[in-house]
């Protein structure tokens, strides 16, 4: 949803995103909603101590359940 747009994105196994954050991986944030179920996400992964590297990619998130 429109709404979903700054909350955070998790991977629950290699090709599934979510919303929900329960035992699975923080990958990044909701970058801008394209429609209902996708959207496009701003992937964050830690490089040592320079920071984060940051990637805009779209990728279908799944609804919480």
């Amino acid at each position: 949803a429109i709404t979903d747009v700054g909350k955070p994105v998790y991977a629950s196994d290699d090709n599934a995103f979510t919303l929900t954050p329960s035992t699975n991986s923080h990958i990044g944030r909701v970058h801008r909603y394209i429609t209902s179920g996708v959207g496009i996400v701003s992937f964050e992964a830690a490089k040592g101590s320079v920071g984060l590297i940051h990637s805009v990619i779209p990728a279908v998130i799944l609804p919480s359940r």
